[in-house]
């Protein structure tokens, strides 16, 4: 298992970044956003406000039916993980992407950082 970190300027759109670096693997360098910026048009977008809040991941789901989501959450008081979402369509989905969202239990009122789990 790996983390890919896509460094970007735009930290609110790591979401967007973790899921095309899942989609589009890069041969090298897979930290640069410059290997996934010519696939951003493919997502469908639609009325989603970045950064994604994770009670918006099923509606990503249901605008790009064939990505399934399941992100995990670590605590960083005691290192302890959490489910805060597990697609509901993983059995038909093409693409299972899982995302990590480092702090998001336990410090709810800042902003959470999504990045690529690869398994």
């Amino acid at each position: 298992m790996a983390v890919v970190n896509v460094h970007n300027s735009d930290v609110n759109c790591c979401f967007l970044w973790s899921i095309l670096a899942h989609l589009h693997p890069a041969q090298a360098n897979r930290h640069r956003i410059q290997n996934y910026t010519r696939y951003a048009s493919e997502l469908n977008l639609d009325g989603l406000t970045f950064p994604l809040a994770i009670k918006d991941i099923p509606r990503f789901e249901c605008q790009n039916p064939d990505i399934a989501i399941h992100c995990m959450a670590v605590d960083s008081i005691d290192n302890s993980f959490s489910i805060p979402h597990l697609s509901q369509a993983r059995s038909q989905a093409a693409a299972h992407h899982h995302a990590f969202n480092p702090g998001q239990r336990t410090r709810p009122s800042k902003k959470h950082h999504y990045v690529y789990v690869k398994t």
